[in-house]
């Protein structure tokens, strides 16, 4: 039976280095993609503005924000089997094999929903 995940596993899988490396690769990869992409509305111009500095230095950014919110996402979400689902290294790679699958999908919605959080912030 899957049940919804719960605050100890979320901070688990937020603390999970697998996770934060796909979550980083994820707003990199997004970054890069928005700053490279067409002209287009304010949305668009104010996400362009915090691509920017993390597609032109990637290294230099500080990814523990962007992955507690992207991992703050799935707050209800089922992703653990079995009611008494343990915090193990096995039921971790599992959730991350889970947020992978279907090319990412799940990691893609992440970060460009943290994205889109976080362009209303940016003033012009």
């Amino acid at each position: 039976m899957a049940v919804a995940i719960t605050p100890e596993q979320m901070k688990a899988l937020e603390n999970f280095q697998r996770h934060r490396d796909i979550c980083t690769q994820w707003v990199r990869d997004i970054a890069t993609f928005l700053r490279q992409a067409p002209n287009g509305d304010v949305t668009w111009a104010q996400k362009r503005v915090i691509a920017a500095g993390i597609a032109l230095h990637p290294n230099a950014q500080d990814y523990s924000e962007w992955i507690a919110q992207m991992t703050a996402t799935q707050k209800g979400a089922v992703i653990w089997d079995g009611v008494d689902a343990e915090i193990t290294p096995e039921n971790l790679d599992a959730t991350v094999d889970f947020l992978a699958s279907g090319g990412g999908a799940k990691y893609d919605e992440m970060a460009n929903l943290i994205f889109t959080l976080r362009a209303p912030r940016v003033e012009f």
